[in-house]
C-alpha cells in the first residue's frame, strides 16, 4: 500500500513540524517505510504521478484489461477504514482484479474492478457485486454511491 500525504501550512517551519510528526506516525507507529517528503514542485508532480496514473496501474494488473468498473463512493471519515477494508476484503474474496485508494481526508473511495473482453458471465457478476456491497455500505453508513 502506498500513502499520499500533502501538507500545507503558515510557514515552512509549521510543514516541517507536520511531516515530521506524520512521518514518525508512518515509521515508528505504524511500521511503514520508504517516507518520502519534498517541496520542490518537479519532485512533487513526479511523486503524484504515481496517484494520477493509477487506472492504468490497475489496468495492468490483470493482462488484457481494456477498460473497468469504477466504484465512487463517500462516506463518513469514522467509517471510511472499515468500508474500504470491507470491499478489500470482497475484492479477495470474490476472486477479482480490483485495486482500492481514497482520498481519506475527505471519505471518498474507489476502486478499479478491471474487464477483459469475453469475461464470463459469473466474474462480470462478481465484480458487480463488489459495487453493489459497496454501495450498500456506502448508504447504510450515511454516505453517498457517488463521491466526486
Amino acid at each position: 500500500p502506498t500513502l499520499f500525504l500533502e501538507f500545507r501550512g503558515g510557514s515552512d517551519a509549521a510543514v516541517q513540524e507536520q511531516v515530521s510528526l506524520a512521518e514518525m506516525i508512518c515509521t515508528e507507529d505504524h511500521g511503514g517505510s520508504n517516507f518520502r517528503f519534498t517541496s520542490c514542485e518537479e519532485e512533487r508532480k513526479a511523486l503524484w504521478s504515481a496517484r494520477h496514473n493509477l487506472y492504468y496501474a490497475s489496468l495492468a494488473l490483470r493482462p488484457g484489461s481494456k477498460g473497468a468498473l469504477i466504484t465512487d463512493a463517500c462516506v463518513p471519515l469514522s467509517k471510511f477504514a472499515d468500508i474500504i477494508s470491507a470491499t478489500v476484503k470482497d475484492v479477495q474474496d470474490l476472486g477479482v482484479t480490483g485495486p482500492c485508494f481514497g482520498h481519506a481526508g475527505d471519505g471518498n473511495f474507489h476502486c478499479i474492478l478491471s474487464m477483459v473482453e469475453g469475461d464470463s458471465e459469473d466474474y462480470t457478476n462478481r465484480l458487480h457485486q463488489v459495487n453493489d456491497n459497496l454501495i450498500r455500505r456506502a448508504l447504510d453508513a450515511g454516505g453517498t454511491c457517488t463521491g466526486e
